[in-house]
Order: structure tokens, then C-alpha cells, then sequence
């Protein structure tokens, strides 16, 4: 698993975890909250995840439209994007 350590808040949300699992989680409430309606319109949920993948995203210097993995965090947890 990566070796930085992230802290994302979003009201009264917290989390420290690793980038990897930083991500993970983020995909999870992605993926769940797309699956319960009544959950898109939490807006400190949304908002917490989308800390979570913007973190994600300018640590490694993605794109701005790169919500995606990094090619070594793709390997190391097998999925293909």
C-alpha cells in the first residue's frame, strides 16, 4: 500500500489513510451512493468523497478529468480501468 498518509475533512468527516486506500474508499461511496438515491443528495458525502478524490488526484498530478487510478495502484490491486 502507498506510503503518504492523507487527512481529508468535510464537516464533521474525517479520515486518515493512506492514498490507495484513500481512493478505495472514495470509488466505495462513489459506487453506493449511486446505487441509493436518497444518498446523492448528501451533499457532505458527496463532498467528503470528492475531497477524497481531488487529494487522490493532485498528489500524483493527474488531469483534471483523471478520476481514475495511477497505472501502479491499478496493478498493485488488479483492476483494469
Amino acid at each position: 500500500m502507498s506510503e503518504k498518509i492523507m487527512v481529508v475533512r468535510e464537516h464533521h468527516l474525517k479520515l486518515e489513510a493512506d492514498l490507495l486506500r484513500l481512493k478505495i474508499i472514495a470509488a466505495a461511496i462513489g459506487e453506493y451512493a449511486g446505487k441509493h438515491d436518497g444518498l446523492m443528495d448528501d451533499t457532505t458525502l458527496g463532498d467528503f468523497r470528492f475531497n477524497m478524490e481531488t487529494a487522490y488526484q493532485r498528489w500524483f498530478s493527474l488531469d483534471q478529468d483523471d478520476w481514475g487510478y495511477t497505472k501502479e495502484h491499478r496493478e498493485e490491486i488488479g483492476i483494469d480501468e
